[in-house]
């Protein structure tokens, strides 16, 4: 933390009001061993009140010369939602699912037959995989697949290529 000296702080405000830059300032008071820096100084004139800060123009030209400032064109804004409005989300229709499934162990399976686990050999039930035929670049067999995916999402049809490229 810095504690300002007195000169210091007259000085900075008088170049402040003049319109000088915050870094002008700082390097201007800045003295061997101490040094100011930038936010210091604008820190320092907002908790003193010391007011507006003066801008210099950039440009010499004058007004009529410059470029006119472009209007922006109004933005149509949308009506804010409104929670009580119901919104009716449709779920895609999940293909007919396979009359039984086959069973088939690990050991079974291929690219051709849908990977799906079924039953739990924790609870005691009889565990295999769906074996249902797949579409091509699938895991699953259409009925699977929709249960898998999330309505309104589509994956593409090389999810699984990985597996062929070997």
């Amino acid at each position: 933390m810095i504690y300002w000296k007195e000169i210091e702080s007259d000085l900075a405000r008088t170049m402040w009001q003049r319109g000088d830059s915050a870094q002008t300032i700082a390097n201007t008071i800045s003295t061997a061993g101490r040094s100011f820096s930038r936010n210091a100084i604008i820190g320092r004139a907002h908790r003193l009140n010391w007011g507006g800060h003066v801008t210099h123009r950039r440009s010499s030209a004058p007004d009529d010369a410059r470029a006119p400032v472009r209007k922006r064109k109004a933005v149509e804004r949308k009506a804010p939602f409104d929670p009580r409005t119901p919104v009716h989300v449709r779920r895609p229709e999940a293909p007919r699912g396979p009359t039984i499934p086959r069973m088939l162990n690990v050991v079974d399976l291929d690219d051709t037959v849908c990977h799906f686990p079924i039953g739990d050999p924790l609870d005691g039930e009889p565990f295999g995989f769906c074996g249902a035929p797949v579409d091509d670049g699938f895991v699953y067999c259409p009925f699977h697949h929709a249960m898998t995916t999330m309505p309104g999402r589509s994956q593409p049809n090389s999810y699984v290529s990985w597996r062929r490229r070997a």
